[in-house]
């Protein structure tokens, strides 16, 4: 079982609809799962008869996601299995004491980022499952995904005062003063009679202050 394909042929066989492309999309995606199964197999969190029901309960749902035809409910039962499975990992990592770095630790987090970008890619206007797909960013730390995701839902929910707060803030987080008064100054602009976008700029202004004056001390100082 040492290469992709022979790992997969091991479990499946009989490949089927190889000369569709969507079965040749499923199957390069399997493919690239198998680094992240031989991992978890390797380092005995993992059985082999569990490995099989991972890949053949993936398989199943990577068949139904590629198919014009998937609904939002495909897409949440994928992530749902993968959120137990990796549950389940981190649990038996954990009563096993394994402190090694392992591969599969990012890689369910990978999978997960793809799920969702895709249910979003065929769902843009679903404003819960944007929501959704920042709060497992922020629960994951995916910060830099958290950051982009934000600013893609912002151009189907431009009057949403939420994800105007919640862009600002990220940038501020990071230091980027001006582009968080940017960002700010244009969710006034989208939403001009806002209550909690004026507090927020009011707020920030004055932490933009406060550092600056504390920086000038610093400067003198030295």
């Amino acid at each position: 079982l040492k290469s992709v394909r022979s790992f997969l042929l091991y479990f499946f066989p009989c490949w089927p609809g190889q000369a569709a492309m969507s079965a040749k999309n499923v199957q390069d995606t399997m493919e690239g799962m198998v680094p992240e199964l031989l991992d978890l197999k390797a380092n005995g969190i993992f059985s082999e008869h569990e490995v099989y029901d991972i890949v053949r309960t993936r398989k199943r749902f990577e068949f139904k996601i590629s198919s014009p035809n998937c609904e939002k409910p495909d897409f949440l039962q994928y992530i749902k299995f993968v959120v137990k499975t990796e549950a389940e990992r981190r649990r038996r990592v954990k009563a096993r004491r394994i402190r090694k770095s392992m591969r599969s630790a990012k890689e369910s987090i990978r999978l997960l980022h793809s799920v969702f970008n895709k249910a979003l890619h065929k769902y843009k206007g679903d404003k819960a499952l944007w929501y959704q797909y920042l709060d497992f960013c922020l629960s994951a730390g995916s910060t830099r995904a958290l950051s982009g995701a934000v600013m893609r839902a912002l151009r189907f929910f431009a009057r949403d005062e939420g994800l105007w707060i919640l862009a600002a803030d990220r940038e501020m987080k990071l230091g980027r003063v001006d582009s968080c008064r940017a960002l700010l100054q244009r969710g006034l602009r989208n939403n001009p009679s806002s209550v909690k976008l004026l507090a927020e700029h009011f707020r920030f202004e004055c932490i933009a202050a406060q550092r600056m004056s504390e920086a000038r001390l610093v400067s003198a100082a030295g």
